[in-house]
């Protein structure tokens, strides 16, 4: 399937399970913890994702995410698929798992959790999870456990999420 397929797609699902607030849950959930593209577009408002050629660049880390040096070139978003995208559905498949992102300098490494924290900073939820900030749980099974998303520090000054 192409890009357009993919995003046609998924407009059908979503339109299939409007009536069922709970079958559309689940439809976001496993879509946001098996489906990159999908989490990165429509759920990290990373509309700068939806291009052929990142799709299928999605579709290769989905394929066989570890094991490979990754060699992109400059401004490829390879650190928006992998570094930002990935690492954020592996913390919401697995919310034990820890996490290590290293650079040869501290604005490189801090780049990745910036967005997340001026969310958080601007009392902003991530689209389509408003319990991360306190809210009515609807997509309560998005996050994980509470402690993931309340945890006090979101500091770049050391890389501490």
């Amino acid at each position: 399937m192409n890009r357009e397929q993919t995003i046609s797609g998924y407009f059908t699902a979503f339109g299939e399970t409007a009536g069922n607030p709970a079958a559309h849950n689940e439809l976001q959930r496993r879509l946001v913890l098996t489906d990159l593209f999908f989490l990165l577009v429509f759920i990290l408002d990373r509309k700068d994702i939806n291009h052929d050629w990142l799709y299928a660049r999605c579709r290769e880390v989905e394929a066989a995410p570890d094991g490979y040096l990754d060699l992109w070139g400059r401004e490829h978003r390879k650190s928006t698929i992998i570094t930002f995208g990935k690492t954020i559905q592996d913390i919401l498949r697995d919310p034990e798992i820890t996490v290590g992102i290293f650079s040869f300098n501290r604005p490189s490494a801090n780049r990745p959790i910036a967005d997340p924290r001026r969310r958080r900073k601007r009392r902003r939820p991530m689209p389509h999870c408003n319990r991360c900030e306190g809210g009515s749980g609807r997509t309560q099974t998005l996050c994980g456990p509470p402690s993931i998303t309340r945890r006090a520090g979101w500091r770049t000054t050391n890389g501490t999420l």
